[in-house]
């Protein structure tokens, strides 16, 4: 049988439907080691194929609250954590004028630690110097960005999701997230085909003041409860994927036991 071979924008190819939409995606998604991919269709018993380019794909990484998704797989898959660590940092110097400083700061979640030092590392492979609170709320690194003069902060969790997902957002010293002309040049480089590898000997963040952030921040949130109490009450707190210390420390200063609150 004759074949005819096309190639095509992914705009225009979502213009065919809602099934070869979804097998894009469905390829996408599973982040194979290939930028083209070639996938047949029948239209009246003749087969024809189309040649999708999958980095055009990648075009929208952030959607309302960062990137997420499952960790492990595009875009929270090592290789391109790393790069949009990378990313970030390149894009922050050219803003700058110099060598950004970034703080990282996680969840529970297991894949949290990986996706930390991956992006750590890439960012350091772009001169970045990052340093990490460890385990911390989203808050709480919003407030040290501000507190040791970072110029990000960057938060690894995925609030409410299920525990397999995970994801990167980033915070300005102001407290506000990343405006949308960074977010597009980040996915503008990784949609990029010459998009640099892993460099092996970048580093991760350091770890040598994630204690003193903490105490930082524990101790700004019992500066700000005051006068406020809840002696007497008995209150269970689920911190779900969440930093316990900061339950456990907020309900000591306003008269609560850590024994009356179920903690993770």
């Amino acid at each position: 049988e004759s074949m005819e071979r096309r190639t095509f924008r992914v705009l225009k190819i979502r213009l065919f439907g809602k099934g070869l939409s979804r097998l894009i995606e469905t390829d996408y998604k599973s982040h194979k080691k290939i930028l083209w991919n070639s996938m047949c269709f029948r239209t009246n018993d003749r087969p024809f194929w189309y040649s999708v380019n999958l980095s055009k794909v990648m075009a929208k990484l952030f959607g309302t609250d960062g990137i997420r998704g499952e960790a492990g797989v595009f875009p929270l898959d090592e290789k391109t954590v790393f790069r949009i660590g990378r990313s970030l940092a390149a894009r922050m110097t050219e803003r700058l004028g110099r060598a950004p400083r970034f703080i990282t700061g996680r969840d529970t979640r297991e894949s949290g630690a990986w996706i930390e030092c991956e992006f750590s590392r890439g960012a350091a492979s772009a001169n970045a110097v990052c340093e990490s609170a460890a385990v911390i709320t989203t808050p709480g690194v919003a407030f040290l960005t501000a507190q040791f003069g970072f110029d990000l902060g960057i938060v690894i969790s995925a609030s409410h999701n299920p525990f397999q997902d995970n994801g990167i957002k980033a915070f300005l010293p102001s407290g506000q997230k990343i405006d949308d002309e960074l977010e597009r040049a980040v996915e503008d480089d990784i949609a990029s085909d010459d998009a640099a590898d892993a460099d092996e000997s970048s580093v991760s963040a350091g770890h040598s003041r994630a204690d003193d952030f903490q105490a930082s921040y524990l101790n700004h949130l019992r500066s700000t409860t005051g006068a406020f109490r809840l002696d007497g009450y008995k209150i269970v707190i689920d911190s779900a994927n969440g930093y316990s210390a900061v339950s456990e420390a907020c309900g000591t200063c306003c008269g609560c036991s850590p024994a009356d609150s179920a903690l993770p």
